[in-house]
């Protein structure tokens, strides 16, 4: 009987501790920008953000209004000739689509979370209108520009590696050289107008192309 008695209140400990640290490396990612909650972001922002990177512009007032395609170019060597992007986020939203139940559902988040960390959007808008009103010396500002630059370079890094990946899924590893990728921001067709012919086509945004990197040969093929 003590044995159990004993088991069970180390159980009843390890669900409280679980339970309050959960609780709250959450609200450290979800409160206004602190002392604290800067503190732990490295380990929170490793706990919440692990599938998939979400703040509140998925919800009112200012929801997000925009979809991202990620491209990639691939140099195997040979003359490279026109239109040689190949789209590589597409495809997942279109696996999403085909059923209710996927495993597509989380692997298409990865598009959003990758942009949302190399553009910054991951940051609370109240983080970005602190570092505007506060003086470039001041110890949070320099603090909070840090971790967007860390979060951005990881964002980076991490690109290029899911590129690598899709790139060895269809084409020979041996044969590729580098690779770069480029980011668009397109503005959906609103569900008002998907019968309108006139307005087909999504409204391009802003593209972002960045530099040359060397293939990762080291990631496992996407597919």
């Amino acid at each position: 009987m003590r044995k159990n008695k004993t088991l069970i209140i180390g159980l009843l400990f390890i669900l409280l501790f679980t339970f309050i640290a959960h609780f709250f490396l959450i609200l450290s990612t979800v409160l206004p920008p602190n002392p604290l909650a800067l503190a732990v972001k490295p380990v929170s922002d490793r706990y919440t953000n692990t599938l998939f990177q979400q703040n509140w512009h998925l919800f009112a007032p200012d929801p997000i209004t925009t979809n991202t395609n990620i491209y990639m170019e691939v140099d195997t060597g040979k003359e490279r000739g026109k239109n040689e992007w190949i789209d590589i986020s597409t495809p997942l939203k279109d696996q999403n689509h085909t059923k209710i139940v996927t495993p597509y559902n989380r692997i298409v988040r990865i598009i959003d979370g990758l942009s949302s960390d190399i553009f910054g959007n991951n940051q609370d808008d109240v983080i970005f209108q602190y570092v505007k009103k506060a003086n470039e010396n001041d110890k949070q500002v320099k603090a909070i520009t840090k971790e967007i630059e860390k979060s951005q370079k990881i964002g980076e890094e991490n690109v290029y590696r899911y590129a690598s990946s899709y790139a060895k899924s269809i084409y020979n590893p041996k044969t590729i050289k580098r690779i770069r990728v480029r980011i668009d921001t397109v503005k959906p067709i609103p569900f008002s107008l998907r019968d309108n012919n006139d307005d087909k086509e999504e409204k391009f945004e802003q593209s972002t192309t960045f530099e040359w990197k060397t293939f990762n040969n080291k990631v496992v093929p996407f597919f």
